[in-house]
């Protein structure tokens, strides 16, 4: 009676084994496909960026549940705001000379929600003429929606101008 109990802990230990080994190969292979998901999503917000599409832009941001911290050390705790700005400046812009991410890191937090941090270098040419560049970094909280991956929170930061 003893062996047999014996031989089912360890029969049983060993499919608790597999089971848990498996199960962290699927996290690791669900992980790299949410990670191609938001970083799909990211690129998809860059190109209407660089394209001056300001819809297209605010589509990619969850109105319901987005804050912000800003780079002057302010918060928005709603969309509108957010939107309100993002309406006032960006038509100012004529066009981007470059806009480049570097250093862009995607970690998984769970199934539904993903932080992208990364550096950039960006070259503006204003309707006004004015040129001017500017470099920095961001975090960007995603949240996976019906619609696919929303912003619910960013943050930025830049690097001092050099004169």
């Amino acid at each position: 009676m003893i062996l047999k109990r014996l031989k089912f802990l360890c029969f049983a230990a060993i499919v608790l084994n597999y089971k848990v080994a498996y199960a962290d190969e699927m996290t690791l292979k669900e992980s790299e496909s949410i990670k191609s998901e938001v970083m799909l999503s990211f690129k998809q917000l860059s190109d209407s960026v660089k394209a001056v599409n300001i819809d297209k832009y605010l589509s990619f941001f969850d109105q319901k549940k987005f804050t912000s911290l800003n780079e002057n050390g302010t918060v928005y705790h709603s969309y509108t705001d957010f939107e309100k700005l993002i309406r006032q400046q960006l038509p100012m812009v004529k066009t981007y000379k470059h806009l480049v991410f570097k250093n862009v890191k995607v970690t998984v937090i769970n199934p539904d929600t993903a932080i992208l941090v990364n550096e950039y270098d960006s070259g503006v040419v204003l309707k006004s003429g004015e040129e001017f560049s500017v470099s920095g970094a961001g975090t960007q909280v995603w949240s996976k929606s019906k619609g696919g991956w929303l912003l619910v929170n960013v943050s930025s930061s830049m690097k001092p101008v050099n004169k």
